[in-house]
């Protein structure tokens, strides 16, 4: 915040002392050049919003088994496509999906996240709703000859509810196409 306040005074004093007419030495006009270059090539701020609360969870009128099976087959297959690396009571783990990270030092850097999807039983009705999560663990690099580290500073949250609107979407779809059969 106060760096932006910095620059803005900058462009501001830069842009009344041209107004004026006062000719400055070619030196700082570089010095000048060079400032707006580092301004515009620098990091910028991620467009990346978290979701919210509760929006990469929900309760889901099924027995959790049945809720696991249909959700893996539906991260399976497309548009998603996504492969599962394991599955353990009730956890999965997907492959990665690769993304188009922030813009950092004149470039984009690349980014990828898996999803942990946790089915668990409704406390009330354990043999018929449940519960699922979805998290996501998102990793970068700045470019394709480096090796992707793990980000946990960077929120991918947005990615994670848009999975399970894929997913709940999906099992509506087939929860109508059932009634028609």
């Amino acid at each position: 915040m106060m760096q932006q306040k910095n620059n803005q005074f900058f462009v501001t004093v830069v842009a009344q002392r041209v107004k004026e007419g006062k000719v400055m030495h070619q030196s700082v006009q570089y010095l000048i050049a060079a400032t707006f270059s580092v301004m515009l090539l620098g990091c910028t701020t991620s467009i990346h919003k978290p979701a919210a609360p509760g929006a990469t969870a929900a309760d889901i009128g099924m027995p959790p088994k049945q809720l696991l099976a249909q959700a893996m087959t539906i991260i399976n297959a497309p548009p998603i496509s996504l492969p599962i690396e394991s599955e353990h009571e009730g956890k999965v783990i997907t492959g990665w999906q690769s993304f188009q990270g922030d813009w950092h030092i004149a470039r984009h850097w690349q980014e990828r996240t898996r999803y942990v999807i946790q089915v668990s039983p409704d406390w009330n009705a354990p043999t018929e709703r449940s519960h699922i999560e979805i998290s996501a663990q998102t990793q970068q690099r700045a470019a394709s000859n480096q090796i992707f580290a793990d980000a946990p500073e960077l929120d991918r949250s947005d990615r994670a509810a848009e999975l399970l609107r894929q997913i709940e979407e999906e099992l509506n779809h087939r929860k109508i196409g059932s009634w028609g059969h």
